[in-house]
């Protein structure tokens, strides 16, 4: 009896599958929709070619999170947690073409022996990888956030209290002080390490050219806001000094 083969099926998903990695990028909604269009274009054509069909043409789902969207402009409704996890799919006769975009995970999956889907997923992947955006990834993992953030501010303070001591520092006593800084510093850099090796992709809910119009206008207000500080600032001090200068009179 010849020995049993072990490893197939692993084997066999390997090669019907390619699968393509995402990010880190930030994506708004007018970018997404051109990836929806163009794999409801893919699906257009790829119906066109066959014979039969029991899905019609430019039949993609879309998913965020548990709600499913019948049109594209019903992501605008989607709450943020939603947004955290969008899917579009393609399956048709075998063959099938999937989107998974989330903070945590992101990327294209397609059937491997399909040479029109794996041309478009790469260059979906190049469209998305455009975006390119490491500022959210710092913030994705609480594992290993929250314990860089409070070891850096510990040990921080501690360091600046042993320097602010009487008597020259030692370099022991310095290196007892950053070696864990440099540690948690480390681990917190593991956040967009992760983000880097499974994709990672943040839907913004707005159309690019919004988010930049209200961009301007929130920096407009901090820089009104801050003048506004500096000038009621330097009218109080000459208003204090004024009377300083009134009541010093004898």
């Amino acid at each position: 009896m010849s020995p049993l083969e072990r490893g197939l099926q692993r084997s066999l998903r390997r090669t019907q599958e390619k699968e393509i990695k995402l990010g880190p990028a930030r994506l708004h909604l007018d970018d997404l929709r051109e990836v929806y269009e163009a794999l409801r274009e893919f699906d257009e054509t790829a119906a066109a070619a066959e014979k039969y069909s029991l899905h019609p043409p430019g039949t993609v789902s879309l998913l965020a999170g548990d709600a499913k969207a019948a049109t594209f402009d019903d992501l605008k409704d989607a709450t943020p947690e939603e947004l955290d996890h969008v899917m579009m799919s393609s399956l048709r006769n075998g063959k099938f073409f999937v989107i998974s975009l989330s903070p945590h995970l992101a990327v294209i999956k397609v059937a491997a022996g399909d040479g029109g889907a794996v041309d478009l997923a790469e260059d979906m992947a190049k469209h998305i990888n455009a975006r390119k955006s490491w500022r959210h990834t710092w913030t994705l993992n609480g594992f290993f956030l929250w314990p860089s953030v409070v070891g850096l501010s510990f040990y921080t303070a501690l360091l600046a209290l042993y320097l602010a001591q009487a008597g020259p520092p030692t370099a022991s006593g310095v290196l007892s002080f950053v070696l864990p800084i440099l540690t948690f510093a480390l681990w917190g850099c593991l956040n967009p390490l992760v983000a880097q090796k499974y994709g990672s992709v943040k839907i913004i809910n707005q159309d690019r050219g919004e988010a930049r119009k209200i961009s301007r206008e929130t920096k407009r207000l901090i820089w009104v806001g801050l003048l506004s500080s500096t000038v009621s600032a330097v009218l109080a001090g000459v208003v204090s000094g004024i009377f300083g200068l009134l009541n010093a009179k004898p």
